[in-house]
């Protein structure tokens, strides 16, 4: 009949022969006794670590000092069954020993039992490895899970905890697949190919060939993940710790990538809307470089970007950058905010829009696609602020104002819905703000209300360089530089607007009597 216990005593009594594959794990210390020692010490809960890994490194913390002279980092060699601990220049700094220390191996119960024989102080120490999780409760923790690389060891004395900051790497493992997110500073780079796993032996196939990989699970929430050159591992391993979701400070500066329009700028607490006489866009390119268009002489022009701590950083001429928060939870808008500093004079919000812009040099009017009201001044500078799109509050696309410029020409006019010649206040999206003076009120500012009534009616007329027509109605008044107890302005008149030379743009375009 079988004896267990036989069977047992027979296979702590065989040694194995002593290779680095067999030693090569985790290890934890059991006990240790020397000849002069009446009985053993236990060693499981004395702050002791030990490891051998795969490129034949080795690190150890004694905290007793009994079997290795405190924390121990280095390589090891291999005669027989004789292991040289080679220690590393931190280990030396430590420990004071610069030779290599020697023990004696012996491999017991099919390699999970390990004896170390010190013969310079007759020391024997008895360890049993860790064993790693399984590939089948592994296999169920990678599935659709995300893993993110938090260190990278280079060698037993050197490792870099991830900063964090702005550059990312994750692991994703879709469908018997590996999915590898490298984010450089804002840049995503994609990975992807299958994954055979013959236990801790993983194949990645990709584009650019098999890359092949020693993983271990340490527990459910750790990956090491080794490089292999042929069957042998690359100094240092990669960490990877599971996640929930992309770190919180990972920007995917994806969606600023191209031509930004500011639409809107809010500064000094006020809104001020980019219209044609205001210019503000920024072009983000791949290689951090960023072209500034612009005709604000108060703003600055930014050369380059980057990233830091989930903010993106711009800076001009110089070193010193302006750090902005970046918020996409607008539809279709990205918002940059930034403090003041060298480059604002205050608190600073650019709401921004991608387009394309590359018909802006031919048809500059597109930059202005979706104006949201008409603003008129009326005086020596009419023509000046005719395109406002206020894409924070809405765009309202029925009724545009459109201005024509070449060298020397300028053309402003109404385009109104195909077939419509009259357009009023109470449409959804008539918009209508003016600003004059006059004795009474002195500067004003008003605005169309839905529940007011105000009617444009444009006339036909065979002239293709003529746009005219009638204004007749009420304004709400926003704004008034004489205190008046009047709440509404009434409008009636007539518009021209004329095919002009640039030098003749002196005269009004609504006339009031």
């Amino acid at each position: 009949m079988e004896n267990p216990e036989e069977d047992a005593k027979k296979k702590l009594a065989k040694v194995l022969p002593t290779t680095l594959a067999g030693l090569e794990g985790r290890w934890i210390a059991d006990s240790t006794f020397s000849v002069e020692d009446v009985k053993s010490t236990g060693l499981g809960s004395k702050g002791f670590q030990f490891e051998i890994f795969s490129d034949s490194s080795v690190y150890a913390v004694d905290s007793l000092k009994l079997v290795f002279p405190g924390r121990v980092s280095g390589r090891i060699r291999l005669s027989g069954d004789t292991l040289f601990i080679v220690p590393s220049s931190t280990s030396k700094r430590l420990n004071g020993a610069a030779n290599p220390d020697t023990f004696l191996v012996k491999l017991r119960f099919l390699g999970n039992r390990l004896e170390l024989d010190h013969p310079v102080d007759q020391r024997f120490s008895f360890f049993h490895k860790m064993k790693w999780i399984d590939s089948t409760v592994r296999d169920s923790l990678l599935k659709d899970s995300l893993w993110m690389r938090v260190n990278h060891w280079v060698n037993p004395d050197s490792s870099f905890l991830e900063p964090l900051v702005k550059n990312f790497q994750y692991l994703r493992f879709p469908n018997g697949k590996m999915l590898r997110d490298k984010h450089v500073d804002g840049i995503f780079l994609k990975d992807t190919g299958s994954l055979f796993k013959l236990g801790s032996r993983w194949t990645w196939t990709t584009n650019e060939g098999d890359q092949n990989y020693q993983v271990n699970m340490i527990n459910n929430d750790s990956l090491r993940i080794w490089h292999l050159n042929g069957d042998r591992s690359d100094s240092g391993f990669e960490l990877y710790k599971r996640v929930s979701r992309f770190h919180p400070l990972d920007l995917d500066i994806s969606s600023l990538l191209g031509h930004m329009r500011t639409d809107s700028i809010r500064s000094f607490g006020s809104m001020q809307i980019n219209h044609f006489g205001n210019v503000y866009d920024l072009e983000f390119n791949i290689d951090h470089s960023v072209q500034t268009e612009t005709n604000m002489t108060s703003f600055p022009k930014f050369l380059f970007w980057t990233l830091d701590t989930g903010k993106i950083l711009l800076r001009g001429e110089g070193e010193i950058s302006a750090v902005f928060r970046i918020d996409t939870t607008l539809p279709k808008i990205v918002k940059l905010s930034t403090d003041l500093g060298r480059y604002f004079s205050s608190a600073t919000d650019l709401f921004q829009t991608k387009v394309d812009a590359s018909r802006y040099p031919g048809h500059p009017l597109e930059r202005f696609d979706a104006a949201s009201f008409v603003h008129i001044r009326l005086g020596s500078d009419t023509l000046r602020f005719y395109f406002l799109s206020n894409f924070v509050k809405g765009s309202f696309n029925q009724y545009e104002i459109q201005r024509r410029e070449n060298l020397d020409t300028n053309w402003v006019t109404f385009k109104l819905l195909s077939g419509q010649e009259t357009f009023t206040s109470s449409q959804p999206g008539f918009r209508f703000m003016m600003e004059g003076k006059n004795s009474k009120l002195g500067g004003f500012t008003c605005r169309s209300d839905s529940l007011i009534a105000l009617v444009i009616r444009v006339s036909r007329n065979s002239d293709p360089t003529l746009s005219q027509g009638l204004i007749q109605g009420q304004c709400k008044l926003i704004s008034t530089s004489i205190p008046s107890t009047d709440t509404l302005l009434d409008l009636q008149g007539e518009f021209r607007f004329k095919l002009k030379k640039a030098s003749d743009l002196q005269s009004p375009l609504w006339v009031i009597p």
